[in-house]
């Protein structure tokens, strides 16, 4: 499959840290899996080569890749920051991966207080040895129920340290309390954020990652180490300047800080 694109960059997206299950294969070439299908996508000027197995429809990567959002708009939105002006030319195609809901809210919940690296290795852990096999050596993230059944061992070998107790709680929680984790995004951002941080392992980050990252809520502003370090600098405080950011933005704060992220990963080569 072939989809034409425009104010796309593969490469930015898939290496901004937002997401943790493609893996790069080649010059703009990434290989990975969107819920239960294995996909190679390699980006060759304005057009993407997607191949999967099974075959997944174009709807599923315009949707997973957010290709039919008015990126301009969005642009215009963050243009009125001058600082954050000049980081968007640096990295204009970037874009807000939308992902599956459950499967990025148990992979943030790993994430707290770990490298990229070491996330991706503990999801690919699980997925193989959780997970259902799509096809070779290639696995799907593991479902609710063997979450919430699985051995503690196993947990222990995926070096999940002290989130094993928060992914098998929160698993439980999910199933014990009826919670349809797909029907949060229809909440409003203060309801969605306050049902979210109820699960073991979930503070602020973790469920502003998990919104924007999976639930378009695009005005969610996950502060991490090097976003607190952005915001005590240009403002009095990090609660101040995410404040001043989510006002400004016309609820796409996220995408600002999306590039402000990716901007000091660059710089500081993290």
């Amino acid at each position: 499959m072939k989809i034409k694109v425009e104010d796309f960059n593969l490469q930015y997206t898939l290496e901004s840290g937002q997401c943790f299950n493609f893996n790069k294969v080649s010059y703009n070439k990434y290989s990975g899996v969107i819920k239960d299908k294995f996909i190679t996508i390699e980006q060759v000027n304005d057009i993407l080569k997607i191949d999967s197995f099974p075959n997944i429809k174009e709807i599923g990567i315009r949707e997973y890749f957010n290709l039919d959002i008015n990126y301009e708009n969005i642009l215009i939105q963050l243009a009125k920051d001058n600082n954050i002006s000049k980081i968007i030319e640096k990295y204009r195609g970037l874009r807000v991966i939308n992902q599956d809901e459950y499967e990025c809210m148990f992979s943030y919940i790993i994430s707290s207080f770990n490298s990229i690296q070491k996330i991706k290795k503990t999801i690919a852990y699980l997925s193989k040895h959780l997970g259902e096999r799509i096809t070779g050596d290639v696995y799907s993230f593991p479902n609710i129920e063997k979450l919430k059944n699985a051995d503690i061992k196993i947990l222990r070998e995926a070096k999940l340290g002290y989130r094993d107790k928060y992914i098998k709680e929160s698993a439980f929680k999910i199933i014990n309390d009826n919670i349809d984790i797909y029907d949060i995004k229809n909440l409003d951002y203060t309801t969605a954020k306050k049902k979210l941080k109820e699960f073991p392992g979930i503070g602020d980050k973790v469920a502003d990652c998990t919104m924007l990252y999976s639930m378009n809520f695009h005005n969610a502003f996950p502060i991490d180490t090097w976003i607190n370090k952005y915001l005590t600098f240009n403002f009095k405080n990090n609660k101040e300047g995410k404040e001043i950011l989510q006002k400004k933005f016309n609820g796409f704060a996220g995408w600002a800080q999306l590039f402000i992220f990716t901007d000091i990963r660059s710089i500081k080569n993290i």
